[in-house]
Parts: structure tokens; sequence; C-alpha cells
């Protein structure tokens, strides 16, 4: 594994539209939670932007934590004992709540660039960040019935279309496309087994694709498509078919769409033992499989493409030794930009909410991550990486 520079990188050894009050007051920049620090193995500037004795992280990989115009990064909070949205301005540091409302799943910010969109109960909602003006978008509690709700927190590039599920994994589970114009929801999808992560293609609201279950992976004797990772589906006529597919001796995992819709990012890792792990895509049509780096000695686990397509920023799933690798998709080149030492075994709660999770901002100029640094609660990080390793 070689950086920019060619030396060798070593790793130390460790549907209605309601208008509703948004109910928050504006803070003082003397409200601040901001700290800024160069990271001790690389030198580089790092922002903590959360600094509370509860847990606080950034949204998963796929989804979007910046407004458009880095004002803005929207963060979930345990502060107020039950997780809630808030958001810290990137130019001072304050820290504001965004909504009064229990998070009850995903959320992210939406292609308009101002509002966050997230789930609470049977309830999508949305807030514009700036403003703070809150919004019921989509009243799904009739179509839920009881059942399980889940918002993807992915949209199609013009924020017209995205997909929430009914249902629990390991059972038969729903995908409804939400038309967001006309606060239109339709049926695109029934699985008997249950599935996870459906993702929209950001340029074809037709497509979607979702991660199989069971994992049967790791099985090498069963028949290629019956170890798919993903499927795709036609929401036109709702038929979904294997598209990503490993050979014996592998298996894929964590994709993500490319902005234009026309790749479909995975980490490809060894069976057993994980490493080596690759950073691979395959197009639209689950061809022209290309890998565009691999790393013998980090667990490279979870990351997305830049916008621009230009970058792919990846964490490392081993536990404290956990750096963020920085990929140049044109030279194939990587550098590690800093080292976030997750435990990825938060005190309390869900252990996902603390892994590291690393997205781009919408320009390109800011990297979100989490990480609780070797302490159990994890806290939300920022690392502008424009001046630093993008010129």
């Amino acid at each position: 594994m070689r950086n920019f520079f060619g030396s060798k990188l070593t790793m130390p050894l460790l549907g209605v539209m309601v208008l509703i009050s948004g109910g928050c007051s504006h803070t003082s920049e003397a409200d601040s939670e901001r700290d800024i620090f160069n990271d001790p193995v690389t030198g580089a500037e790092v922002w903590q932007i959360t600094s509370n004795e509860k847990m606080s992280n950034m949204p998963y990989f796929e989804a979007s934590a910046f407004t458009h115009d880095d004002r803005y990064v929207v963060f979930k909070s345990w502060r107020e004992e039950v997780p809630k949205l808030f958001r810290s301005d990137l130019e001072t540091g304050v820290v504001t709540k965004i909504s009064d409302r229990e998070l009850t799943g995903s959320y992210t910010i939406h292609p308009n660039g101002k509002e966050v969109w997230f789930l609470s109960g049977d309830k999508l909602y949305a807030v514009d960040v700036a403003e703070l003006k809150e919004q019921v978008v989509f009243d799904l509690s009739e179509l839920a019935d009881g059942r399980e709700v889940r918002f993807s927190a992915l949209f199609t590039n013009d924020g017209n279309y995205s997909l929430v599920t009914f249902g629990t994994r390991g059972s038969v589970m729903e995908v409804y496309r939400l038309y967001i114009p006309e606060n239109k929801i339709e049926k695109v999808y029934v699985s008997q087994d249950g599935f996870s992560h459906p993702m929209i293609n950001p340029t074809d609201p037709n497509t979607f694709t979702f991660t199989y279950y069971p994992d049967n992976q790791n099985d090498m004797s069963l028949p290629l498509e019956e170890r798919a990772r993903s499927w795709m589906v036609d929401a036109r006529t709702g038929i979904g078919k294997p598209f990503l597919m490993m050979p014996v001796g592998f298996r894929a995992t964590h994709a993500s769409w490319s902005s234009d819709g026309k790749r479909f990012f995975f980490f490809r890792k060894n069976v057993p033992g994980s490493k080596p792990v690759s950073i691979c895509s395959i197009n639209k049509q689950g061809e022209d499989f290309t890998v565009h780096y691999t790393d013998d000695e980090i667990k490279l686990g979870h990351g997305r493409s830049s916008r621009d397509m230009k970058w792919f920023i990846s964490d490392s799933q081993d536990s404290y030794s956990n750096p963020l690798t920085l990929l140049n998709l044109e030279t194939g080149e990587a550098r590690i930009i800093c080292w976030p030492n997750s435990l990825q075994a938060p005190k309390e709660g869900n252990p996902q909410e603390d892994h590291v999770h690393p997205s781009f901002s919408y320009s390109g100029k800011y990297v979100a991550y989490t990480s609780d640094k070797g302490t159990g609660i994890p806290q939300a990080f920022v690392i502008p990486i424009e001046q630093q390793f993008t010129k």
C-alpha cells in the first residue's frame, strides 16, 4: 500500500404536507462544542464537533450529513436521553437541536441541499436545517399497520424518488417507492425472506438494489446466484434478480451507487480471513468488474465515492487500529488521512453506532465520520480535506 508520494504507509501498533413549528431555539457562539486538533500520526487537521458525555454520531455512510452550502453538518445525539437530530455550524462550531422528535430510523440531507429527512415512528419528516421549519412529508401509519417501517435515506438526484420498507428481515417485507412531487406511494417489490439496504439508483427511479437475506456468501458449495450479495429490482415489473455475485473464495460487502448511477461500488474480501480487501465496482449491467485498490494490511469496510467520482473514502473494520483511507480513483493511489481509533463497541446502545462510516460532503470539501477515540462513547467528527489532500 503506497501513498500519493510513493512511500510505504506504516500502521501504528495499536403523504400529506403539514407545516409544523420547529420548536427549537438558536444558540450562541458560547455554546460551540468544536475542538480542532491535529491527528497525531498524519498531522491532518481534524474537527471533533461534539463534546458531550452522551453518544453522538454521523449518519450511515450511504447517507449525506452536510447541507450543500457547507454551512451545517447534521448528526444524531442521545444528549436528551433519546436519539434526536442536531446540527453543527461549520464556521462557528455552535450546536443546535433540529427537532424535538425522537429519531427512529435513518436520516439524510435531501438532494435540495437544505432539508434533513428522517423517520420518527410511522411518519417521515423534513426539516429545513437553517430555518428549523418542520413538516410531515409522508404519514405511513396506515400502510405500516403495526409492521416495522424503515426509510432508505437515499433519493434520486432530482429529489423526486425514495424508498421505504415495511416488515422485518427474516419475514415478508414490502418495498414502496415514494414519488415526492405528488406525495404518491406505490408498492414495487415483495420479498418472502426479507432484506436490508434497499438503494435506489440515483439517476434511474425504476432500478434499485438490496442486500440479500440470508447471507449465503460464505457457503462456497452453493451456485453463484444463491450466493449473491445484492439483487437488482425493476420497479416497473416488481421482478428481482441476482446482481452482485463473487466467485468462489470471495464475498462482497457494503455497496453504494456512484452519483451518476453508472457504477456500483463494493468491498471484496477473502473467505476466510477477509484480508486482503479490495475496493471494486461493476457497471449497472453487472459487468465491467474493476478493482480500484487493494490493501493487504487494512480491513477496509465502509465507504463511498465523491460526487465528482474522483475520490473514494474508506474506514477500517479493525477495532481501534482503524484509519481513514482516501483513494484517488483516477490514479489508484491511496493515503491514510487520519486515525479515528474507534473501539467500535460503544458503552451503551447498538454497536453499529460506533462504526466510523465516513462520507463526503456534497462539495467534496469535507468528510464526516464517527469515533469514540477509544473511550466507548462515540462522537461526531469532520475532517476538511480540500486544502489538505485533494488540491
